[in-house]
């Protein structure tokens, strides 16, 4: 059985943004201080042009990991 991050992240691979969103605000829940979490659900928002949440998820990703360049990309 798939985990909810492996479902999360299958559903941004379809482009299903929103409803992969969901399911990493729920893991975020949970897991908070995982940084790659917020990297993907600001991918999602950027994709569905919620830039404000973009931003706020990409930068609490920043503050968890400031050594992954990725995350400074996205902003």
């Amino acid at each position: 059985m798939e985990s909810q991050r492996e479902v999360a992240i299958d559903l941004l691979k379809q482009q299903r943004f929103s409803e992969a969103l969901s399911i990493f605000e729920s893991l975020i829940d949970a897991s908070p201080n995982d940084w790659n979490l917020y990297f993907l659900a600001g991918h999602c928002c950027r994709a569905i042009d919620n830039l404000p949440q973009a931003v706020r998820f990409l930068e609490n990703a920043s503050i968890l990991n400031q050594n992954e360049a990725r995350i400074f990309l996205g902003l």
